[in-house]
């Protein structure tokens, strides 16, 4: 079952990896690196079990290969991660995998293409979220970097904004499949094209298709294609507006009940406001079908959709505060109402010295299935990073966390955590 799944996931980075900016132009620049990570953790309730006690440290260690290739006209980037984590009690050994692939070219002086291909294997519900990482933090948590910016809407675990394609972005997980210990696997692969009408216009459209299986009771395999198209119009120096449209469609494979149509409709402003802040909005309505089964008719219903961003950039720090608001498949099956809220900061406090911090919130509720109406989930997560560089190569980390999933079925103790090590990076240097 597995190797079948590591193939597909294998045809879509090759896919993308043909399209590569080698394909196009002789002249190419390729850089390549690793960062490795090693150290010791402590948690708990790492997987949000309902009956944890105790604490629960473990062994961590991490490797993250990456590759990037350019060209006068064309980027392409290429990373994997592979995550082993050896609890020194009662969970044994976790594995945590994946890869992304993305590319973009400037095929004329107005038209622009891009791609992007990954995968991704965790065990026990989204391992990032509310657990101390290895990694830097990634911000943000839950939109995209800007309304009208390109969205891969991945079903399951990267909903309701996932990565924008080319860009690496947080993720806002289903809150459903926490407290579950099964692996959880994501499949995604998507196009687009960034056309300039005018001086002042653009307009964009994506294809995106993502596949989630899960193991855990009651939870259901589900597929998902999304289409979208975004229009923007500069009005002034560092004023633009636009129009975002996109339809998705979700099937939950081996069930004939649960599956979603969901088409939405949003109007979108950034600004910029001097060298520092800018904001991005969009806000609007979205239709949502879910198929009941059995001849009954599908049930519909309306729900104010938006996404926002603001953020402050200076020279040593960064800041940005973010949220969403749509419908969203869930594991349990249908679809339900997701509102985020997130915000991250970085600064660099000396030449070797940074500090990294970021968190969440998210309410899932009003959920729309075949049984009616759902409970609804909140998930709250923060973490903080402290990284000294040793050497050009060698930093020092030491991260906290924090994680608690509320729902009104299950009662959970809340994941403190904290971890501590080496980092080392090969090859170029980012």
């Amino acid at each position: 079952m597995r190797s079948g799944k590591v193939r597909l996931a294998g045809h879509c980075l090759a896919a993308v990896v043909a399209a590569g900016p080698w394909a196009l132009e002789a002249q190419t620049t390729v850089q390549t690196g690793m960062t490795v990570s090693a150290g010791a953790s402590a948690e708990t309730n790492p997987y949000f079990v309902p009956n944890s006690s105790g604490v629960y440290p473990a062994l961590t260690a991490e490797a993250r290969p990456r590759l990037r290739a350019t060209t006068q006209t064309s980027q392409f980037n290429l990373e994997g991660f592979v995550q082993v984590r050896q609890f020194l009690r009662e969970f044994g050994l976790e594995d945590n995998y994946g890869a992304d692939a993305n590319m973009s070219t400037r095929v004329s002086d107005r038209v622009t293409l891009r791609a992007n291909a990954g995968f991704n294997s965790f065990r026990g519900g989204f391992n990032p979220i509310g657990r101390p990482t290895l990694s830097p933090i990634v911000p943000p948590i839950g939109v995209p970097a800007a309304p009208n910016a390109p969205v891969f809407r991945d079903p399951f675990l990267l909903t309701p904004a996932a990565p924008v394609i080319g860009e690496r972005v947080g993720l806002i997980t289903d809150p459903t499949v926490f407290g579950q210990l099964g692996r959880i696997n994501n499949f995604r692969a998507a196009a687009g094209v960034d056309t300039r009408l005018s001086a002042r216009s653009t307009l964009s459209a994506d294809l995106s298709a993502g596949a989630t299986r899960v193991s855990g009771p009651g939870l259901l395999d589900l597929n998902t294609v999304t289409a979208e198209a975004r229009y923007s119009r500069t009005l002034s120096e560092g004023t633009s507006v636009g129009l975002i449209g996109s339809y998705s469609i979700t099937d939950f494979a081996g069930s004939g009940v649960g599956d979603a149509k969901v088409a939405s409709g949003l109007v979108s402003l950034d600004r910029r406001f001097g060298s520092a802040w800018s904001a991005s909005v969009a806000a609007g309505l979205a239709h949502t079908s879910v198929r009941q089964g059995l001849g009954q008719p599908d049930r519909t219903f309306l729900a104010f959709s938006t996404r926002a961003r603001v953020c402050r950039e200076g020279e040593l720090s960064r800041f940005c505060f973010s949220g969403s608001r749509s419908p969203v498949p869930a594991a349990l099956g249908g679809v339900f109402i997701t509102t985020a809220l997130g915000a991250d900061y970085t600064r660099r406090v000396s030449e070797r010295e940074r500090i990294s911090l970021a968190g969440s919130y998210t309410y899932t509720g009003g959920g729309r299935t075949v049984l009616g109406t759902q409970p609804s989930f909140e998930l709250a997560n923060a973490s903080a990073r402290y990284e000294n560089q040793i050497t050009q190569r060698t930093s020092f980390f030491v991260t906290g966390s924090f994680g608690q999933i509320w729902d009104t079925l299950t009662s959970r103790r809340a994941n403190f955590g904290a971890a501590a090590g080496l980092q080392y990076r090969f090859g170029a240097l980012q």
